[in-house]
């Protein structure tokens, strides 16, 4: 199996880095990705970023909003985070395997993990990975997160509504008690896990992608895309809110990430705002 460390920690250049390998690479291949991003919080393709996450706390922190183009739920990227990524032939491929070689590699580590019903990894009864998916006819692509030595305190901070009582549709998080490893081994590094990884998936070899790499600047279109307004906040399935002044209430009808109507006090009126962050339009 080829093993590519990425080395860029923006979460946007990351993501289309791994799209644009997933889409180009030979159906035949066997690849896993791995990367270290900044702080950040991620969302599935479906899911509403008002519901998700503090919209307030990541701005207070400079973390970016990434919304990714496979399914799963919220979650939270930072240095001690480890993503991987596995990109195999749609023939044969099997994501519990897959969950499974990870959980063989950890306990070389020191680390006794199992995989549950959802494909999460947990140890002690407490969730440090998760996974999404995305396939087509030839390919499979599998990536997950593990839980290293992140900032719990920021992450539970951070992955909460925005709004309360927020209606609508969109595909919520399950929330589970999470975890880091080195709360089980400590003083476990991420770098310990890639080692560890690297080893067990291509007998120690692999390859380092720095941020100027032709990989990066071949996919520099699809940053583009997944950075902008309309892909992270204009994606955002229709829902709607109340905010309360005194005794009364303010419901605001927001479809893809602009507020189409109002009803202050009974009263509607039709508008068009758009919710967080500019517009291109």
């Amino acid at each position: 199996m080829r093993v590519l460390l990425l080395g860029s920690g923006d979460p946007f250049a990351n993501l289309a880095a791994e799209r644009f390998l997933f889409e180009s690479c030979d159906p035949n291949q066997e690849m896993l990705l791995l990367y270290v991003n900044r702080p950040c919080v991620v969302i599935g393709r479906s899911q509403n970023p008002f519901l998700e996450a503090d919209l307030r706390v990541l701005r207070r922190y400079g973390m970016p909003l990434v919304r990714r183009y496979t399914g799963g739920g919220t979650v939270y990227h930072d240095p001690g985070n480890l993503n991987y990524t596995f990109i195999q032939p749609r023939r044969g491929y099997d994501k519990v395997q897959n969950s499974r070689r990870i959980i063989e590699s950890l306990a070389k580590l020191g680390i006794s993990a199992e995989v549950t019903e959802r494909n999460d990894l947990v140890a002690g009864g407490k969730k440090f990975s998760g996974s999404a998916y995305r396939l087509t006819k030839e390919k499979a692509l599998h990536h997950g997160t593990l839980l290293i030595s992140s900032d719990l305190s920021l992450l539970s901070s951070a992955l909460k509504p925005s709004f309360p009582g927020i209606e609508g549709k969109g595909v919520a998080s399950v929330r589970s008690p999470v975890l880091c490893l080195n709360q089980v081994v400590p003083e476990l590094r991420v770098e310990h896990v890639i080692h560890t990884l690297v080893q067990s998936f291509n007998r120690g070899v692999w390859e380092e992608i720095p941020p100027e790499a032709e990989l990066y600047r071949n996919s520099r279109h699809r940053m583009e895309e997944f950075s902008s307004w309309e892909w992270i906040f204009g994606r955002t399935p229709r829902f709607a809110f109340d905010l309360l002044f005194e005794d009364r209430s303010i419901r605001l009808d927001v479809v893809k990430g602009r507020i189409v109507s109002s009803s202050f006090f009974g009263q509607k009126v039709d508008q068009l705002w758009n919710l967080e962050g500019p517009s291109t339009d």
